[in-house]
């Protein structure tokens, strides 16, 4: 994709004109209750209507302001179009509560958000909001639809008749835009506005990595005190169970560690005590104007999304928004359609996760959700034997691959076990076509023991996939556990806390039933539970 980078920034007042190099950047208004038009009473609803006045090229100043604007072709199915993306940051109150604002203002904060230019303006249908899941997509996800899921047909009807639009979610890590960068677009301008003559912040970035930060793996004896003051064994545990754990990021495929309930329970004590402290950090506390003080990582379910979604159609002058929404995408839509149908247009969900708002359920759901890919692998292979299929092209685990794979990850050969889970759960999640097949081709060489073409040079392939590796390298742990965003928004969304033994009971029953899923759905119901 050629990017032709015209860095811009825009005025509060209008948005750079094709061919300019720069514009000035002008800060936002103070707040004033007794002067501004965007007063405590416009926050409550009262002053709801949109104004005609503002639109997407031309944003309510008070509310959004654009601040870069790029020129570039975006590759499309059949040809490359020129597109104008517009960068810039939504001010919103970190809590969308109305009948808050009878006492008091609260903190506000920044979402850095994009949009894309209908090619024909104004927008024929509007704005449509896209989100790619998570929790934790962030505003490269329009972009990145563009190029695939809206404009499957070639005629870019999508691009034409929509402004599409995508936010980073409360908690995103801004500067991991891939397009914002000094070498690509330029960095992030600082957040324009201000309320009571102090500059909003972004909403802090989400990450946990407490235990690193105060040094506790090189004080192990103080670690296991916190982590279980009356087990006796604690040092053998540091050594056998936590520090495997912490090297991970995960309960390792080591020695079928997934299905070893003392892996299972270090786990979770270690994610529990990393989020306790994590949940007290002094980055995630913001103060209101009157001095009170708010911890931000109590207002960041989906809920809060969807309001700060509502203030991004405001902005813009819409109204009414379409949304698009892919796994968790589908619960953004869906509660922003609920709480505001009046201003949904149109609505599509991409693969639609389970809305039930219950820890357990939910956990459950991704552990079938996992394993129903993998049936549909092993359906795959065994239909091959009636496919009037050439005998090279028939699924080596054929007949019986499902009865296989369970007795080579339950047999004797743990190393084997773990080398067969590890390739299964990546062939579930992605490059299906790939690793499915070498997947099945290694479950027939681990059970009859005899040389399967393509097995053993898997592993060496598997190696090289860094998302895959136990041993994750120092740059990628700035939130150890790679699921800080997913346990705050999950955790306010779902109802229901498990602890240490209610998640080992679900855990033993989650382990038979499903044992391809448990491992993913491990970490979810340990992230929605500490």
């Amino acid at each position: 994709m050629i990017l032709l980078a015209a860095l811009v920034s825009v005025a509060l007042s209008q948005v750079c004109k094709d061919g300019d190099l720069e514009c000035p950047v002008t800060s936002g208004a103070t707040f004033d209750d007794e002067t501004s038009d965007f007063s405590l009473r416009q926050l409550r609803g009262v002053k709801a209507a949109v104004s005609k006045e503002w639109s997407f090229l031309k944003p309510n100043p008070e509310l959004l302001i654009w601040d870069r604007r790029v020129n570039t072709s975006l590759n499309t199915t059949t040809d490359l179009v020129n597109i104008s993306i517009y960068n810039g940051w939504l001010k919103v109150p970190l809590v969308h509560d109305p009948a808050l604002l009878d006492y008091e203002l609260p903190p506000y904060v920044c979402l850095r958000v994009r949009g894309m230019a209908a090619l024909q303006q104004p927008a024929k249908n509007g704005p449509l909001l896209a989100h790619c899941g998570g929790p934790g997509s962030g505003r490269r996800c329009a972009m990145d639809m563009s190029k695939l899921n809206f404009d499957i047909d070639g005629q870019h009807s999508v691009i034409s008749d929509f402004d599409l639009l995508a936010i980073d979610q409360r908690g995103v890590n801004t500067s991991s835009d891939p397009y914002e960068t000094e070498k690509r677009w330029g960095k992030v301008p600082p957040c324009p506005f201000t309320e009571a003559e102090k500059a909003v912040k972004p909403f802090p970035t989400m990450y946990c990595n407490e235990i690193k930060r105060r040094n506790f793996l090189q004080r192990p004896k103080k670690l296991m005190e916190m982590l279980a003051p009356l087990d006796n064994t604690s040092m053998d545990a540091f050594k056998n169970y936590v520090l495997p754990i912490w090297k991970a990021g995960n309960v390792p495929f080591t020695d079928m560690a997934p299905y070893n309930e003392s892996f299972a329970r270090w786990y979770y004590r270690l994610v529990k005590l990393e989020h306790a402290f994590c949940f007290e950090a002094e980055r995630y506390k913001l103060k209101a104007p009157n001095g009170r003080e708010y911890n931000s990582l109590l207002f960041a379910g989906t809920v809060d999304l969807a309001h700060d979604l509502d203030l991004f159609r405001q902005a813009i002058g819409a109204e009414q928004l379409s949304l698009y929404g892919a796994s968790y995408g589908t619960s953004v839509v869906s509660v922003y359609a609920s709480i505001f149908p009046q201003h949904t247009f149109r609505l599509v969900m991409d693969g639609v996760v389970n809305p039930a708002p219950d820890v357990t359920l939910r956990a459950g759901s991704s552990a079938r959700g996992i394993e129903s890919v993998w049936d549909g692998l092993v359906k795959d292979c065994e239909t091959s034997l009636v496919r009037n299929m050439a005998p090279d092209e028939v699924c080596p685990a054929a007949p019986s691959a499902a009865t296989k794979t369970m007795k080579v990850l339950l047999g004797a050969n743990k190393t084997k076990a773990a080398q067969l889970l590890r390739l299964v759960q990546i062939s579930v999640f992605k490059y299906q076509e790939l690793f499915g097949p070498l997947a099945m081709a290694c479950v027939e060489q681990f059970y009859s023991g005899t040389e399967v073409y393509g097995c053993n040079e898997t592993f060496q392939l598997l190696d090289k996939l860094a998302s895959y590796d136990t041993n994750r390298s120092e740059a990628n742990e700035s939130d150890h556990f790679q699921i800080g965003i997913q346990s705050m928004v999950m955790g306010t969304d779902s109802a229901g806390r498990l602890n240490e033994e209610e998640f080992i009971t679900w855990w033993k029953t989650t382990k038979d039933r499903d044992p391809i899923g448990v491992k993913w759905a491990t970490t979810w119901i340990i992230a929605m539970s500490t």
